[in-house]
């Protein structure tokens, strides 16, 4: 897959191109659809993507900017497998929040000189927002480009939206979230040393990741697929995102215990999909109980994840 840097850098190489337009953070089945849209367009010229990096909000409304689902990184992985053959990456700066709406489909046409647009319904663009979904139609069809909108993805009653799966991650709903996502919300993360209790005083030795990702799940504790490299299937495991408060941690960790035999992970990455919430974290008066508790766990999570193959997406 082709990856460039800006609509600039894709002038004159994406010529006849179907292009999908929009921030695709988490490609969540909302976004899937939008590329599958712009994929059946009759056209000779590859199906590309424009995106934006940072999120916008991060420049418009740095306060409130929301967490990114998934790194830039692995969404382009998810592009690509979605069939995607170009990626524009386009640096959302000052320069580009100043163009106008007239100017930035100008840029659009002459840079990538495509036969067709698809963006969803709530698609917005320009200085102050100022385009919408119907004049981005007019101007199109203006210059003889086909523009494609879009309408709202629901499933099982919910409208598919970036906002909803942050909204479960955060809720430690993780059934919702693999349901708008078409997969586990997964995290990924560098195995580093830690404490050193789990493989001794506790007798329950975890991996622990060092992640610079930004959406993480409500502490508590979890059932998960850990992927390890080396492994031939993601393995069965217990996540705690939390402080370890019975030990008076105050930084936050993600721990994952491995209930099967892997090989040695220590400095390279592993991805943990979250499934199910087993519990809440919380303060216990001693090791023993904690201990204890962490079995039950680990039993809890063999029933859930037997009843599923690593990766399935289900809702109960």
């Amino acid at each position: 897959m082709l990856i460039l840097g800006g609509l600039n850098e894709a002038a004159g190489r994406l010529d006849g191109c179907s292009v999908a337009i929009g921030n695709f953070d988490g490609v969540h089945i909302g976004h899937q659809t939008l590329i599958a849209a712009a994929g059946v367009v009759a056209h000779a010229g590859p199906l590309v993507v424009l995106t934006f990096a940072p999120h916008p909000a991060t420049l418009l409304n740095p306060s409130f900017a929301p967490p990114l689902i998934a790194p830039l990184g692995r969404r382009l992985v998810w592009l690509e497998q979605r069939g995607v053959e170009a990626v524009v990456v386009q640096p959302f700066d000052a320069d580009f929040v100043a163009l106008t709406a007239e100017v930035f489909v100008a840029e659009l046409v002459r840079t990538l000189r495509p036969d067709a647009v698809t963006v969803g319904f709530d698609f917005s663009y320009g200085a102050g927002r100022a385009g919408t979904v119907e004049t981005l139609n007019r101007q199109l069809r203006a210059v003889g480009v086909e523009a494609r909108i879009l309408a709202p993805v629901q499933i099982a009653g919910m409208r598919v939206s970036s906002s909803k799966v942050r909204e479960f991650v955060m809720m430690g709903k993780m059934e919702g979230a693999a349901l708008l996502l078409g997969r586990q919300y997964a995290v990924w993360g560098q195995v580093v040393h830690g404490a050193g209790r789990g493989g001794g005083l506790l007798g329950v030795p975890t991996l622990n990741l060092k992640t610079d990702h930004e959406l993480l799940p409500r502490r508590g504790v979890y059932a998960t697929w850990a992927v390890v490299p080396g492994a031939a299937t993601p393995a069965m495991s217990v996540t705690n995102v939390g402080r370890n408060p019975t030990f008076g941690d105050e930084e936050l960790h993600i721990e994952t215990h491995v209930v099967e035999p892997i090989p040695e992970v220590y400095g390279c990455e592993v991805e943990v999909r979250f499934v199910s919430r087993l519990r809440d974290e919380r303060r216990f008066p001693d090791a023993a109980s904690l201990v204890a508790q962490i079995h039950e766990d680990i039993a809890a999570a063999r029933r859930i994840l037997a009843g599923q193959a690593p990766g399935t997406v289900g809702v109960g």
